[in-house]
C-alpha cells in the first residue's frame, strides 16, 4: 500500500493549506494562473474533480505532506492495522490531534481507520507539527498494540461521575508520561518534556511527597507500558505499588484523589456555614474551602485547598454533593466576586 492510498486528505483542508502556504510565496501567481483556467470546465462535477486533483498536485509539489508522511512512516503498526488515515481540518488549535475509529463493515469484519485533525496553517511549522504528530500517533500505536491491551472505556469509579473525571485525568497524565519518555529516548521529544511531565504528575499524585520523582520514573522510563498497569495505578496509586492503605489524618492526601482531606463529622440538627473560593487561571483553577458552626466566628485559615487541572472556566456557579445515602440541604447561598 502506497502512502497515497493509505493517507487521504480532506479537499477543503488541502485548499486552505495551499492558501496559507502560497500567501506571499514566489509561486503564488503561477498557482493562481493555472488554477483559474479550471473555471472554464463547464460540467460542475468535472470542475470540482479537476480542482481537487490540481490542489493535491500542488500540495505534494510544495512538500506540505512531508511531516505527516514521516510521522506515519515511523509507526509501522498504523499501516499494518488500519484501512486508511484521513487528514482533516481541526476547528481550533486545542482540537488538533489524532483519533482511532472502528466501523463494522458489511461483511461483519471490523476495519479501523485513523483521523488526524489539524489546522491548515500548522503545516507551515513542520518542526512543531512533527512533534505533535509523533506524540499523537504513538498513542494510536499503543491502542493497536496487543501488548498494550488498550480498552476504550475505563472502569466506573465508586465515587461517581466526579471521580470518573479525576481518574480519567490521571490515566491521561500517566499515558502521556510514557509517551514522552519513549519519544525522549528516541531523541524526538523536546528537552523540557521530562520536567513538564514530572510537574503534571506531581500535581495529580501529590500523595507521594518526596518519593514523587522516583515513582514518576516508573512511567516515564517504561519502554513497554500497559493499559492495565496505568488503570491500576490511576485507581489505587499506593496499592498498585504494594503500599498499605492508611486512614488519612487531618490535612493528609486522600488515597483516591490526592486532595487534602480532613476528618470532619457534622453534628445532627446543627447548621454550619461553608465558604468556597475558586480562583480560575489559564488552564486550571485553585479551590479553597472552610466550614464552621453558624454560631461561631469564621476561622482564619482555609480547611482544604486543591488545584483542579480540568476546571469549568466559565458558566454559572453550582454546588454538588456526592452523598448517595443521605440528603444534603443548602440555604442562604450567596455568590460574590473574589
Amino acid at each position: 500500500m502506497t502512502a497515497t492510498d493509505f493517507i487521504r486528505y480532506e479537499p477543503r483542508f488541502v485548499e486552505d493549506a495551499l492558501f496559507y502556504a502560497l500567501r506571499g510565496h514566489e509561486r503564488e501567481r503561477e498557482f493562481q494562473r493555472e488554477r483559474n483556467r479550471l473555471y472554464a470546465i463547464a460540467d460542475p462535477d468535472q470542475r470540482d474533480s479537476a480542482f481537487q486533483k490540481f490542489d493535491q498536485e500542488w500540495f505534494q509539489r510544495l512538500d506540505l505532506a512531508a511531516p505527516i508522511d514521516r510521522a506515519i512512516g515511523e509507526q509501522p503498526l498504523l499501516a499494518r492495522n488500519l484501512a486508511r488515515c484521513l487528514v482533516a481540518r481541526a476547528p481550533g488549535k486545542k482540537e488538533e490531534g489524532a483519533e482511532l475509529f472502528v466501523n463494522p463493515q458489511a461483511n461483519g469484519i471490523e476495519r479501523a481507520a485513523a483521523g488526524i485533525f489539524l489546522q491548515p496553517q500548522s503545516l507551515l511549522d513542520s518542526t512543531s507539527l512533527l512533534a505533535l504528530l509523533r506524540h499523537e500517533l504513538l498513542h494510536l500505536a499503543d491502542m493497536l498494540d496487543p501488548g498494550f491491551g488498550y480498552e476504550p472505556t475505563l472502569p466506573a469509579a465508586e465515587g461517581g461521575p466526579t471521580h470518573d473525571r479525576l481518574l480519567a485525568d490521571r490515566y491521561r497524565i500517566l499515558w502521556d508520561a510514557t509517551i514522552d519518555g519513549r519519544l525522549a529516548r528516541r531523541g524526538w521529544a523536546r528537552e523540557s518534556a521530562r520536567v513538564e511531565r514530572l510537574l503534571e504528575f506531581s500535581r495529580a499524585f501529590s500523595m507521594f511527597g518526596a518519593e514523587t520523582e522516583q515513582v514518576f520514573s516508573r512511567f516515564f522510563d517504561a519502554e513497554a507500558p500497559s493499559h492495565a498497569g496505568l488503570v491500576a495505578f490511576a485507581y489505587d496509586p499506593r496499592g498498585s505499588l504494594g503500599a498499605p492503605s492508611a486512614k488519612p489524618h487531618p490535612g493528609s492526601r486522600c488515597a483516591l484523589c490526592g486532595f487534602p482531606t480532613h476528618d470532619f463529622e457534622p453534628e445532627p440538627d446543627v447548621w454550619y456555614t461553608m465558604k468556597l473560593s475558586v480562583s480560575p487561571g489559564t488552564n486550571e483553577a485553585t479551590a479553597q474551602g472552610k466550614i464552621w458552626r453558624r454560631d461561631e466566628a469564621e476561622p482564619r485559615d482555609w480547611t482544604v485547598e486543591m488545584v483542579d487541572h480540568s476546571p469549568n472556566l466559565s458558566g454559572t456557579p453550582g454546588l454538588y454533593g456526592n452523598c448517595p445515602e443521605a440528603e444534603i440541604y443548602y440555604d442562604n447561598v450567596i455568590v460574590t466576586p473574589n
